[in-house]
């Protein structure tokens, strides 16, 4: 019984010391890159299965993009979805599917100042659920 305890005392001051040491270093981890097609595959899904083209906002295409955003074209859908992965990145922030679909709804501002509501959360699990699933 001695002994294990000594051995965890060891472990713990090692684990605790090694922590310790490399605070001043961490860095942020970030998931394996996101497939880009399949996420907006995933937005296409939510956003479009009545297959409206034109919301009531003014959002359009497939995609519903405001055209603020772009036209909703699959060319403007990939250059925005590239803007908001490098935004999340550059701003210390994981790019997932669910900061990615947040974004992609509410708008990178709402998102880094939790400024998004509770449909706008339940957008990005729809859209992380359809990613996942498929």
């Amino acid at each position: 019984m001695t002994w294990l305890l000594t051995a965890l005392s060891i472990a713990a001051v090692l684990v605790l010391g090694t922590v310790g040491l490399r605070a001043e270093s961490a860095r942020v981890e970030y998931p394996p890159a996101l497939d880009v097609e399949r996420l907006l595959s995933a937005i296409a899904m939510v956003e479009n299965w009545r297959k409206v083209s034109v919301s009531p906002t003014g959002a359009v295409g497939p995609y519903q993009m405001k055209p603020s955003a772009g036209d909703g074209s699959k060319e403007a859908a990939f250059r925005h979805a590239r803007w908001i992965l490098a935004t999340l990145k550059s701003h210390g922030y994981a790019p997932t599917v669910y900061s990615f679909a947040l974004c992609w709804k509410a708008g990178f501002d709402a998102f880094a100042a939790n400024g998004f509501t509770a449909a706008d959360s339940d957008y990005a699990e729809r859209v992380r659920n359809v990613f996942y699933d498929r």
